[in-house]
């Protein structure tokens, strides 16, 4: 399958990376995750396909020169500065250009457009019926909102279709998106600004977390780099516990179940989620994403 990566950026390299591995790996899926089947379009809806993506097959529109080279001697695929010399004889466009140059880009290669290509954006904010406005009638269009753990291949992606789509190309999608991560298709395109504002903002609600948990031991009398240890590796061995012995797994547990497992009564650790509680901690998580989630509606009325 021909694929067309239209920006070079970071995010336009982590779908390349993720998908010349996965292909010289033999692995790559369909990936979904376990939501609840209110908030996807067709649960259960089928087991998965494949796509393959070698890097022969991908080409990659980029204006800095210094990327191109930079792209064409890590990954060896072909460049060019031309979005419709990208885009021609494309099966699939992944659009991933700053928010603010996706008309420009597609008005550029929308007579290079096949009927049949299947366009990608990954371009935050920007709503479907925008991306229709600049292409042909009745293409093949799809949002998409991946986040940061997709540069190493641990992200998530959510993802909203038209009705249109065929089940080749949604399996298509799924497998390019799933190169970097699991990938969920959403019933709603309004679910994408609750997306966002979660596993799209979220990377660094964790951040701010870490920042505070290191500052906290550095006062305490740690060094700089111990404290960066303990709370990384912390947070990493959270995450996986989360992520691999979670609700899907045999005996898994929730977040709340795993809180609950290791704060013993009268301890140390119910002593920190006591002030946390004090300080009204869900309450303002809560209402930071609802903030995110607001903002990324206002930005793509």
């Amino acid at each position: 399958m021909k694929l067309s990566v239209l920006g070079g950026g970071k995010m336009g390299e982590a779908f390349i990376a993720g998908l010349i591995a996965a292909a010289a790996a033999g692995e790559l899926e369909s990936a979904r995750s376990a939501v609840a089947e209110s908030d996807i379009a067709s649960p259960a809806r089928r087991a998965g396909g494949s796509v393959t993506v070698g890097k022969s097959d991908i080409r990659v529109a980029e204006v800095d020169p210094d990327r191109r080279e930079y792209l064409e001697t890590q990954f060896g695929i072909a460049t060019t500065p031309r979005a419709d010399e990208a885009a021609s004889g494309a099966s699939a466009i992944l659009l991933a250009v700053k928010p603010g140059d996706v008309p420009e880009c597609l008005e550029t290669c929308r007579d290079a457009l096949d009927p049949s290509t299947l366009v990608i954006s990954i371009a935050a904010g920007i709503r479907l019926d925008t991306l229709e406005a600049h292409l042909p009638d009745r293409q093949k269009v799809v949002r998409a909102m991946p986040n940061l753990g997709a540069t190493i291949r641990a992200g998530v992606s959510a993802y909203f279709a038209s009705s249109s789509l065929s089940e080749h190309d949604l399996d298509v999608t799924e497998g390019i998106l799933g190169a970097v991560g699991p990938a969920v298709r959403l019933a709603e395109e309004r679910l994408l600004d609750l997306v966002t504002a979660v596993s799209g903002s979220g990377p660094a609600y964790v951040f701010a977390l870490a920042e505070a948990m290191q500052a906290a031991a550095t006062e305490g009398g740690l060094s700089e780099e111990t404290a960066y240890l303990l709370v990384s590796q912390t947070i990493l061995g959270a995450a996986r516990l989360l992520a691999e012995s979670g609700p899907g797994s045999p005996g898994g547990l929730t977040a709340a179940q795993w809180r609950e497992a290791v704060t013993s009564k009268g301890g140390t650790t119910a002593a920190a989620l006591a002030v946390f509680d004090e300080a009204g901690f869900e309450e303002i998580v809560v209402r930071a994403i609802e903030s995110a989630r607001a903002r990324s509606a206002e930005l793509g009325s």
